[in-house]
């Protein structure tokens, strides 16, 4: 069996308090054929002075002013020389010594462009979040310190989309499950711990109306009877909800040139009508949204 090299991808910015435990979770592997790509930028809080201290021939790092995670992450994968490439956040570590070896030192991963795995975090309450299919990927993302990339993956779908700040792995991973020739596998193994810090949960406005909301859609018009179940109603008011889509050209400038199902234009119209202050109110908006549901529940039947 062919051993492959791993390429570890860690992207930091003022990381000094949380990157050392990250490199050691690396080097400690008892799986060895591996490289740890560190890609800063422009860090001025002592990060620099942790990595000139790094004594290890595994260790590539380097420090410049970029576009933002994910304009480091592309310059990762450019400089990567592995056939597989994974990435690792400066507030995260891989769950244990044996992870990479798990899945690298037995047969299973070959044949495969994608392999996750779960993670382990308090913010989660546990562990996150098994296995994953297309409809799954569309409500939530699989977490990036999860996965585990054959390189060419990212010539048969290309790089991170820059014009999404904090989703841009999300959108790159349904581009992942909608091409047919990308082969993905789930190990059910802990793969690391995810910090509590990184990228700010804020919406990514751009990722939801421009990449998941005509995917979303898409997916609806072939399955419009999954609104009767009031959960994915319910999903569904969060997310127009959490997009700021407002009116019917917003579903226009999306990209997506079908009609829009009556039920969520419904929902739409109603959310204008209330103060955003209102509506971002949880129990306010969860009645809301009920009173939605009953009016609707008829024309979603029929």
């Amino acid at each position: 069996m062919n051993i492959p090299k791993i390429s570890v991808i860690t992207v930091v910015y003022n990381g000094a308090k949380t990157i050392q435990r990250s490199i050691e979770s690396v080097l400690g592997q008892t799986f060895t054929n591996l490289e740890l790509l560190i890609i800063d930028g422009g860090s001025t809080d002592g990060t620099i002075d942790i990595l000139k201290e790094i004594n290890s021939d595994k260790v590539r790092w380097t420090s410049e002013n970029d576009k933002g995670i994910y304009d480091a992450m592309n310059k990762g994968i450019q400089k990567a020389s592995g056939e597989w490439i994974f990435f690792l956040g400066d507030d995260d570590h891989l769950y244990d010594s044996h992870v990479l070896e798990s899945i690298f030192s037995n047969p299973g991963f070959e044949n495969t462009d994608l392999i996750y795995g779960n993670i382990k975090s308090d913010a989660f309450k546990g562990l996150y979040d098994g296995e994953f299919n297309y409809e799954k990927l569309l409500n939530k993302n699989i977490s990036h310190q999860s996965i585990f990339y054959h390189k060419n993956v990212f010539v048969k779908t290309g790089f991170y989309n820059l014009n999404f700040k904090t989703h841009a792995d999300w959108d790159f991973n349904l581009r992942c499950f909608e091409n047919k020739e990308i082969q993905i596998k789930y190990a059910n193994v802990i793969v690391a711990e995810f910090g509590m810090g990184g990228v700010s949960s804020n919406y990514d406005l751009p990722f939801l109306r421009e990449s998941l909301l005509p995917r979303k859609l898409a997916f609806l018009k072939l399955n419009m009877d999954s609104l009767t179940n009031i959960k994915q109603y319910d999903e569904w008011w969060r997310f127009l909800r959490n997009s700021g889509v407002r009116n019917i050209n917003d579903f226009k400038n999306s990209g997506y040139d079908l009609p829009v199902p009556a039920v969520i234009l419904s929902m739409v119209k109603w959310q204008n009508k209330l103060p955003e202050t209102f509506l971002r109110k949880g129990l306010f908006s969860k009645i809301t949204m009920f009173a939605n549901y009953i009016v609707n529940i008829n024309k979603v039947r029929n």
